[in-house]
């Protein structure tokens, strides 16, 4: 039984190692944005968040200056979305893009 329990773990110890290193390569190409309320952002608008009749590949692929309402969590924001757009207003992090300001 020792030596089950022991196996069991060096076993977790070599996956804890294994999966530290995957973690130091993904996120190295990890976008790591984050926005307060008030920002402007652009908004990429793809076929998986619109509505089937709603979504047409001739129309612009992004929308904005849209403001952002609420910090949901790291992934998700809460967008004032014009009124047209009949989509939910929560965007995952990957679908928004800061918009710069230049004077």
């Amino acid at each position: 039984m020792e030596q089950l329990v022991e196996t069991h773990a060096q076993t977790k110890a070599n996956l804890e190692t294994v999966v530290s290193k995957y973690k130091i390569v993904a996120d190295a190409h990890r976008r790591r944005l984050a926005f307060d309320g008030g920002d402007l952002v652009w908004v990429v608008l793809t076929r998986d968040c619109m509505p089937a009749h709603a979504y047409n590949k001739l129309k612009a692929k992004k929308i904005g200056p849209v403001e952002v309402l609420e910090h949901i969590n790291d992934n998700a924001y809460r967008l004032r979305l014009p009124s047209d757009i009949t989509t939910s207003d929560v965007f995952n992090v990957k679908y928004l893009l800061r918009i710069l300001m230049t004077v």
